[in-house]
C-alpha cells in the first residue's frame, strides 16, 4: 500500500524489506507468538504494538494496514517475555483483598 513518499528520504531498491522476511515470520508463528512494533512513515503518531498468533491474520494486517515506508520490528514473545523477566507479577485480589494460593494457570 502506498501513501505519501518524500523523495528526499532517499528511497532505494536495495534497502531492508519486511516482505523478504515473510517466510521467517510464518515459521516463527508456528512456534510462538510474535510481537510487532509498527512505526508509521511520516505518520506523526506513536508506534502501534500488537501481538500475532496466526500467520493469516498477520498477513492480512500487512496487506491492509501497512504503507510504503512504514518500519516494522518483530520479536518472538517467548524469547523476550519469560516470567523471569517480568517487571511485576501478582494475582488480582477480590473485594476482601484475598488472592488464591493455588489455581489453574
Amino acid at each position: 500500500m502506498t501513501s505519501f513518499i518524500s523523495e528526499s528520504d532517499d528511497w532505494r531498491s536495495d534497502g531492508a524489506k519486511i516482505t523478504s522476511e515473510i517466510p521467517k515470520l510464518e515459521a516463527a508463528l508456528e512456534r510462538t507468538v510474535l510481537i510487532l512494533e509498527h512505526w508509521f512513515y511520516r505518520g506523526s503518531r506513536s508506534p502501534e504494538r500488537t501481538f500475532w498468533e496466526e500467520f493469516e491474520d498477520l498477513n492480512q494486517y500487512l496487506e491492509t494496514q501497512v504503507r510504503a515506508g512504514d518500519m516494522l520490528y518483530f520479536w518472538e514473545f517467548d524469547k523476550c517475555c519469560g516470567k523471569e523477566k517480568a517487571l511485576a507479577a501478582g494475582k488480582y485480589p477480590d473485594e476482601k483483598g484475598r488472592v488464591p494460593k493455588r489455581g489453574a494457570y
